[in-house]
């Protein structure tokens, strides 16, 4: 969260660079979001888990693991 905020300061804001990694950041905050909700709903809600939604929530959450 510390660099939302440092991306939002208003000198920096409309650096293009900035603007990409909020975009790359909103991204990998929406995989990993879906990642928990899928986890959640199917593994534990529905019990339909297995290996198919280990790699799928891995698929998803890879982008976190990258910020």
């Amino acid at each position: 969260m510390f660099l939302r905020r440092a991306w939002s300061v208003p000198g920096v804001s409309g650096d293009p660079a900035a603007v990409r990694a909020r975009r790359w950041s909103d991204v990998a905050i929406a995989a990993w979001s879906a990642a928990v909700l899928l986890g959640f709903v199917l593994g534990r809600l529905l019990g339909v888990g297995g290996t198919w939604l280990d790699v799928v929530r891995g698929v998803l959450g890879a982008p976190a693991d990258q910020l």
